[in-house]
């Protein structure tokens, strides 16, 4: 089920300066509704909540995602505008205990939005939405290309490989979007950065491992190696047409993202991600590769603190919206 957006969510202060009009981004911000889905929207970013922690709770999690996109509205309302920008919001798709329900529904807006040559941000939500960020990019694709080749760049500490039988999890994202990328033929190319090596399984990451997956532990993601890092994440980036952006609030240390299912007594820092973000987004711009969607997941606001990682989370997004 798509719920139109709670408006109240952007609200913000106005300001009143003398020289020059200075909104923030709850001035700019434009509302859509499903069925008005049109060229209007080409090149300009579109909002979509994922309302969902189920995959959590499956995953054995601290429930309370659901509710992260709300917040996270909430952070971003009041940035102040750095580079004017045309941005909309669709809303939010609810989960209500049905999740692959949900995946389905997300995948098949974000497909939509994708065809129209739209810049989709999804705000999570648990990392279950990986798989419906993935197989919307992943069906727009094939509708609409002879060729691709799409690869997925999450920075997180967990591979999200789980074994995948029936059920999705917030754990089998990436496993289900390999098993959909083998079912059409097709190589499934995925590098995560922030890896925890004791958040993970050896059946995960033999999983990974199995289809050479690019690894960048938890203590190695830091500005210290940053220039290794980006060499490592240009050899990869290199055969890829598209790319899938996803970030899990759990890559970060607790100290600075309290709010997550499942907080990280190492994690990495926010000083490396938005650095190593905008060289992506740089290095996507200048090489022809189209970032076709990008995804904040695991904000779960039951256990923030004054909004800090709420706030990191608009941050974030900001970086993307700035640099895309």
């Amino acid at each position: 089920m798509v719920n139109p957006i709670n408006q109240q969510a952007w609200g913000g202060r106005i300001d009143d300066e003398e020289l020059v009009f200075s909104p923030r981004w709850h001035q700019l911000i434009q509302f859509v509704d499903l069925q008005d889905l049109n060229d209007t929207l080409v090149d300009k970013i579109v909002f979509v909540g994922f309302c969902s922690d189920q995959g959590v709770v499956r995953n054995k999690g601290r429930p309370g995602a659901k509710n992260g996109p709300e917040v996270i509205r909430q952070a971003m309302a009041n940035l102040a505008v750095v580079n004017a920008f045309e941005a909309y919001d669709l809303g939010d798709v609810i989960n209500e205990n049905q999740l692959e329900h949900a995946q389905a529904e997300l995948s098949t807006m974000l497909t939509d939005l994708i065809v129209l040559n739209a810049k989709p941000v999804v705000l999570g939500g648990g990392h279950e939405v990986g798989f419906a960020s993935f197989k919307g990019a992943f069906d727009a694709l094939m509708k609409s290309q002879h060729e691709f080749t799409l690869g997925v760049i999450n920075f997180d500490a967990h591979l999200d490989c789980r074994k995948y039988g029936s059920e999705a999890s917030s754990g089998t994202p990436f496993t289900q979007a390999a098993l959909l990328s083998e079912s059409f033929e097709k190589t499934f190319h995925y590098a995560v950065v922030g890896f925890n090596p004791t958040a993970n399984t050896q059946g995960g990451v033999a999983f990974a491992k199995k289809r050479n997956t690019v690894i960048i532990d938890d203590v190695s993601s830091n500005l210290q190696n940053i220039e290794k890092i980006q060499s490592t994440l240009r050899d990869y980036l290199k055969p890829l047409s598209h790319v899938y952006l996803s970030l899990c609030l759990d890559v970060f240390h607790q100290s600075v993202a309290p709010g997550v299912s499942a907080p990280q007594a190492v994690g990495i820092s926010p000083e490396f991600v938005i650095t190593l973000l905008r060289w992506i987004i740089k290095f996507c711009k200048e090489n022809n590769k189209l970032i076709v969607v990008f995804d904040i997941a695991e904000m779960n606001p039951l256990y923030d603190k004054e909004m800090i990682t709420a706030k990191l989370a608009a941050r974030l997004v900001h970086e993307y919206l700035n640099g895309s």
